[in-house]
C-alpha cells in the first residue's frame, strides 16, 4: 500500500525532474544556483508542508471537502500578500 509520504515524495521528485529537464538543457547547472538560499529553503519547506498537509487531509477527509478547502488557496494568498508584499487589494481582486 502506498503511504502519504511516498505520494508526496513522488510528486515533489517528479516536479524537480520535470523542471530540470525542461530548463536544464538550456541553462545547465545554473538553474540550481541561488543568491538567496534562506528564502529558497523557506519556499521549499512551505511547498513540502503544503503538499503534505493536502495529501494527509485527503487521507482523513472526504475528497470533496479536501478539494473545497484547497479552492480557498487563492483567497488566502491574496490576503497574505497585503502584509508580506505590501500589495493593495482592489475591487477587481
Amino acid at each position: 500500500m502506498t503511504t502519504t509520504e511516498q505520494i508526496v515524495w513522488a510528486r515533489i521528485t517528479s516536479h524537480l525532474l520535470f523542471v530540470a529537464v525542461l530548463f536544464g538543457w538550456r541553462e545547465g547547472w545554473s538553474i540550481f544556483v541561488t543568491n538567496a538560499l534562506g528564502l529558497q529553503l523557506g519556499r521549499s519547506l512551505a511547498q513540502l508542508a503544503s503538499t503534505s498537509f493536502y495529501f494527509f487531509s485527503v487521507k482523513h477527509l472526504p475528497l470533496a471537502q479536501a478539494a473545497s478547502i484547497s479552492f480557498t488557496t487563492p483567497f488566502i494568498v491574496a490576503l497574505m500578500a497585503v502584509p508580506i508584499l505590501g500589495e493593495v487589494i482592489s475591487f477587481y481582486r
